[in-house]
């Protein structure tokens, strides 16, 4: 701001001395009532502090109030705060009852009683199991047996902890020692520990990895523990969560649905919700064409120009960059025409 501008301001607004006598006669008590209520006097700035720069003295002598060496003793102010029913820091600082108490109370008591805000606001502090054994036994009367139960579980006893691993870390084991679970007591069949995976919202290999132990009954190498008992692929393993069948099981489901080239399969795999719209960019990896997912291989060209011309019509096909990636969508249309 420019001198000139400065002086101009200066006219708008009241003195230092005057505005705290307008905010006398406002019957403002507070820096929220001042924020809320100094635009009703338009001779007032918003930010005191700073429009008076050197003339400003702080927030209770511009509001009138008493000063830090006239407020309660410590025992007091905690007792007044106590009899309010405040719970929280948030509540104190907005409870206009509780204006006789300075704001910063952890500033104004710091050498004359204060520990902390669970102490001044008389909240019982309840301390975690002093070992790990003691925490060990009462995860027990929970009757939890994973990981994910026992987060959702942990705080009907107000001494334990959700990160017993970092409180008890001198003599933490795993995560199946603290639950009580057997580290070999894996789900007894494949069924099982597909279900549990899927239920942990897991849906690829590099997620189970990271993940697994969320369940302790779920083995880290699932392919050997039911190697001879269902297990097949990661992809079958996950499959009750994958969006899309299998290549072989979207043929399969493009076979019973009549489909007969990818014009019309574009109208009707929104049938099955696991097909999906585009099925080359989905299984680029295993895509051999139109024709062996549509299981017609053997399928021979159109017999005249006529003809193919007429399929490529039929397909919205008008350039040649357009015909040359979309003719597969048409087993029956040659790749040079």
């Amino acid at each position: 701001m420019q001198l000139s501008e400065a002086r101009q301001m200066k006219h708008v607004f009241y003195s230092y001395e005057k505005a705290k006598t307008a905010i006398r006669q406002l019957g403002i008590k507070s820096r929220n009532q001042y924020a809320a209520c100094y635009h009703l006097d338009a001779r007032l700035p918003s930010a005191p502090h700073k429009f008076y720069g050197e003339e400003w003295q702080s927030w209770y002598d511009y509001l009138g109030n008493l000063h830090t060496k006239n407020y309660p003793a410590y025992d007091e102010a905690k007792n007044i705060t106590n009899a309010a029913g405040i719970s929280s820091k948030r509540q104190y600082l907005t409870c206009e009852a509780l204006m006789a108490l300075p704001r910063t109370p952890d500033k104004v008591y710091k050498y004359k009683g204060w520990t902390g805000w669970t102490n001044f606001l008389d909240k019982v502090t309840v301390c975690p199991y002093e070992t790990y054994e003691e925490a060990k036994s009462a995860v027990r009367q929970l009757d939890v047996s994973k990981q994910s139960d026992y987060l959702e579980k942990y705080k009907a006893d107000p001494r334990l902890r959700s990160t017993p691993h970092r409180i008890y870390s001198a003599d933490w084991k795993d995560w199946y020692d603290y639950l009580g679970t057997d580290r070999n007591k894996f789900y007894n069949s494949y069924s099982e520990a597909k279900s549990a995976a899927v239920n942990l919202g897991i849906t690829k290999y590099t997620e189970y990895v990271s993940r697994y132990r969320e369940d302790p009954r779920l083995p880290r190498h699932p392919g050997t523990t039911y190697e001879n008992v269902g297990w097949t692929k990661w992809g079958d393993f996950l499959r009750q969560n994958a969006r899309f069948h299998s290549y072989e099981e979207a043929k399969q489901k493009v076979l019973e649905l009549g489909v007969t080239s990818g014009a019309h399969y574009v109208k009707v795999y929104k049938c099955d919700p696991k097909l999906p719209g585009c099925p080359a960019a989905v299984y680029k990896g295993k895509w051999p064409g139109w024709a062996n997912f549509l299981g017609k291989d053997t399928a021979s060209a159109y017999a005249s120009y006529s003809e193919a011309k007429v399929a490529a019509q039929n397909l919205n096909i008008t350039t040649s960059i357009d015909y040359r990636r979309r003719y597969l969508e048409d087993p029956k249309l040659p790749s040079r025409p």
